[in-house]
């Protein structure tokens, strides 16, 4: 026997150190770092992810063995565990936080018990009780029974102690396997042919196809490569055609069989096809074209450069041309987007540019779909997993090769990559690239800056307005800078106006919560045939149901919030845990019918506008409406193709999207974005306003914004009126820097959660008396935050501000230490504490 080989292991557990393992003897040529092993814990067994090869100083008789690879090839790769190292250190999370946030649910693994029988054939049998005997007579008969299917209720106690009589009898034995939770199915996908894709292809094959229905399932399925951009190697789902193309299996089967359908088992938002040429590129224009050269240049003396470019300023079409040059080195591009639900329009961009080289990766996938495309990156493509025939784990399978480019939200800087070769951040100042819940707590910009400077690959952050951190690492030389000061070709940014509401009130001009003058320039738009943009930054119809005599308000049991009514299903809704109350026909305290609906939502929005202007085609973009696969994209492609000309909208309508028709964009209460008790809420304002302002006049119509308020005398509208990002900066940065807020410092939120507020009290007490010893005035509170209780938990917060003069890493250390020692305190252990670093 040779040297003992001792691994560490990372469960996908909430443990603060990897566990140790020995190797062996077999296995010891095959562990490297990343593997995915199974290995012991207590008496279960448990999947995990290799850690460290060759720990030292260990006694062999008392480290447990390494029960088998479940992967030949590494599932983590080495840049992957360098950012895991770094994202658990940053911010205070575990590891096993990091397998979870990593590993799509194909590689992770369930456990089943199994109860077995121990004899083919039954000895004699003493007297037992008869729930016992019926037990064993079922498993007998079966040979295995999953426990599960043996117990009715789980933990039935007599039925537990029935099976616990079996066991010490030797008549039973319970046992333990893993699974895979999901298997990667092919599924069917169909290829046009390249014949078709020629010119004059479709009008000849839809001259001789006559069956109606053959007709018009070749028809989508051509339209909606051509959507693709029109790639040899683009595929179209079976279940779509079936569905949105109107399709039959016979139908699917007749065009197989004259040629004009190819059956594939690869969807095209996997598959690259090899060599397969990229589309033609727009010509930049001198400005874009100056822009290209700068980044180019700024990419090889800076890690991160930043692109501030105004809206419209075309730089998509600069992010596609370096897309094109890092594709022709042989490297792959990582593309991440605030909200994937609303991609589809730079989707069908990049796709017309370089076809089926695209890959999709995020949420609304299927499990299967992404295991395949995480499998095909970290180089299994086409191979599977190849266990050995006798393992019980199963095989999975991938499509044949990794996208070129991949197309995902903040979990993307998750992905395996082996030839990552430049990384994008489109729209760096969106706050939904910050995770809030669960662990890791991380923001996908400042994840992917450190993913680039591990793997050596350029990183592009793109914004008309920069985090104000962002901008300032800028000027200050830590990044490059590149601006485009002007919209792209003859488009001009829009002209803002501000209307007073108080003034418009008093001399009778609004109706409703619209402004005569927002409601003539919403007619005159539509008149002319342009399209309307309506901002309102809160869904449901209105935020608060209340008496009009006792004053009572409708609010939620469970938390500390008043109740959003929505129109739909007449009901309240909670939008924090789900509940949801019929509307009251009276007050439920003073039993008088006094109750009335206040504040707006944009249903509210959408209600009042079709009876102000009848004629109006309505689409509403919020959360409500964009639930499922496609909601988002239906009222998009609605808005996009004309059927709708009025889109009323939360801070989903300012991310991004490109319309061409748009000439108006209304704000319908601005003062709603600046009341918010956060040292971010100016930010947050400037940047939805320019954002969502900046959707209007895209081409060659001066477009128009109106902002609704009743404090115009507010700096800020005038920043945005003036388009001035400048002024914004310089004043923020002051405020800031005066204060001591961000990036003039670190900010760590800690949050204290129990049903019991006793608890919450004593917890948060202790933990910031230990933090105060420590760190002295860095600590504030512990305080009820805007909301004191969500889903029947009490909250209480401290927040560490440490200016920079601190060590960040030595702070993170006496917080570890002082969170340990509250959960080890009477009545403490239960109390749920989590960290975020950098909130926002």
């Amino acid at each position: 026997m040779g040297t003992p080989l001792y691994i560490s292991v990372v469960l996908p557990l909430a443990l603060s150190t990897p566990y140790t393992y020995a190797v062996p003897e077999e296995l010891k040529g095959q562990m490297v770092r990343g593997l995915q092993v199974l290995v012991p814990l207590g008496e279960r067994l448990q999947a995990g992810i290799v850690w460290q090869v060759g720990v030292n100083g260990l006694d062999s008789r008392t480290v447990r063995k390494v029960q088998a690879i479940l992967d030949p090839t590494p599932v983590v790769l080495e840049g992957q565990l360098q950012l895991w190292e770094w994202m658990a250190e940053y911010y205070c999370c575990t590891l096993g936080d990091m397998v979870r946030a990593t590993l799509p649910a194909g590689l992770r693994f369930d456990r089943d018990a199994y109860v077995c029988a121990c004899y083919p054939e039954l000895p004699p049998l003493p007297s037992m009780p008869f729930l016992a005997k019926e037990m064993l007579g079922r498993v007998q008969l079966a040979k295995e029974l999953k426990l599960e299917l043996l117990l009715p209720v789980k933990g039935d106690r007599d039925y537990m102690k029935a099976l616990k009589h079996l066991m010490d009898l030797g008549l039973v034995a319970l046992e333990e396997r893993i699974r895979r939770k999901s298997t990667p199915r092919a599924k069917i996908y169909y290829q046009v042919p390249r014949r078709c894709l020629e010119r004059g292809g479709l009008k000849e094959v839809l001259q001789n196809v006559k069956h109606k229905g053959q007709h018009r399932a070749f028809a989508y399925a051509f339209s909606r490569i051509v959507e693709m951009g029109g790639a040899t190697m683009a595929s179209i789902s079976r279940g779509e055609l079936l569905t949105q193309g109107q399709a039959t299996p016979g139908i699917l089967s007749a065009l197989e069989k004259k040629g004009l359908l190819i059956r594939t088992s690869f969807d095209s938002a996997f598959y690259t096809a090899e060599n397969e040429e990229i589309g033609q590129l727009t010509k930049l224009s001198a400005p874009q074209q100056q822009a290209l050269e700068q980044l180019q240049a700024s990419m090889r003396t800076h890690g991160v450069t930043l692109l501030h470019g105004v809206t419209g300023s075309g730089k998509t079409e600069i992010y596609i041309h370096l897309i094109a040059k890092t594709l022709a080195q042989g490297k792959q591009v990582l593309y991440l987007l605030p909200e994937i639900a609303l991609t589809e329009q730079i989707i069908g961009r990049l796709r017309a540019v370089f076809g089926s080289r695209v890959g999709v990766y995020h949420s609304r996938l299927s499990d299967s779909e992404r295991t395949s495309l995480y499998n095909a990156l970290r180089g299994m493509g086409g191979r599977g997993n190849h266990h050995d025939t006798s393992s019980p784990i199963p095989e999975t399978s991938s499509s044949p090769q990794g996208p070129d480019i991949i197309l995902c939200a903040r979990s993307g800087v998750l992905l395996p990559f082996s030839r990552l070769g430049l990384v994008i951040v489109d729209e760096e100042h969106e706050m939904s690239f910050k995770q809030s819940s669960p662990a890791p707590r991380y923001h996908g910009r400042n994840a992917a800056i450190v993913l680039g400077r591990l793997l050596g690959v350029p990183v592009l952050l793109g914004t008309a307005t920069p985090a104000v951190e962002s901008y300032r690492n800028a000027l200050e030389g830590k990044y490059g800078l590149v601006e485009l000061t002007g919209r792209y070709g003859l488009s001009m940014l829009p002209e803002v106006e501000l209307v007073d509401m108080a003034e418009a009130r008093a001399k009778n001009l609004a109706r409703g919560h619209f402004s005569v003058v927002l409601l003539d320039a919403v007619e005159q738009a539509l008149r002319d045939n342009y399209q309307v943009i309506l901002f309102q930054n809160r869904r449901g119809y209105a935020p608060y149901c209340q008496c009009a005599d006792c004053g009572w308000v409708a609010t939620c049991p469970n938390c500390d919030v008043s109740l959003t009514y929505h129109r739909v299903g007449n009901a309240l809704h909670c939008h924090y845990c789900g509940h949801v109350a019929p509307l009251p026909l009276e007050c439920p305290e003073c039993h008088r019918h006094s109750l009335y609906l206040q504040g707006l939502g944009t249903q509210r929005v959408e209600e009042e506008l079709t009876q102000l202007i009848p004629t109006a085609s309505v689409g509403r973009l919020d959360l409500d409406t964009t639930k499922g696969a496609e909601g988002a994209q239906s009222v998009i492609g609605q808005f996009s193709d004309g059927e709708i000309n009025v889109l009323i909208g939360t801070q989903m309508v300012a991310k991004g999207l490109d319309f061409s028709r748009v000439r108006l964009v209304g704000i319908l209460n601005a003062d709603a974005l600046i009341c918010m008790p956060d040292f971010r809420a100016t930010e947050r304002a400037f940047q939805l306003m320019a954002q969502v302002g900046g959707r209007a006049g895209r081409r060659e119509t001066l477009g128009r914004v109106l902002i609704q308020t009743q404090r115009p005398e507010q700096p800020i509208f005038t920043w945005v009126a003036q388009h001035s990002y400048t002024a914004f900066y310089q004043n923020t940065i002051a405020e800031r820097e005066a204060l001591g807020y961000p990036p003039f410092g670190h900010l760590v939120a800690i949050m204290l959660r129990h049903g019991k507020q006793e608890r919450v009290d004593a917890a948060a007490a202790y933990l910031a008396g230990y933090l105060r010893q420590q760190l002295g005035d860095m600590v504030l509170g512990p305080q009820a935050p805007l909301l004191a209780r969500v889903c029947r938990e009490f909250q209480l917060q401290i927040l560490l501000k440490i200016p920079l003069a601190k060590s960040l890493a030595a702070v993170r250390g006496i917080l570890l230490q002082a969170i340990t020692s509250t959960r080890a305190q009477k009545g403490c252990s239960t109390v749920k504490i989590t960290v975020d670093v950098d909130p926002v």
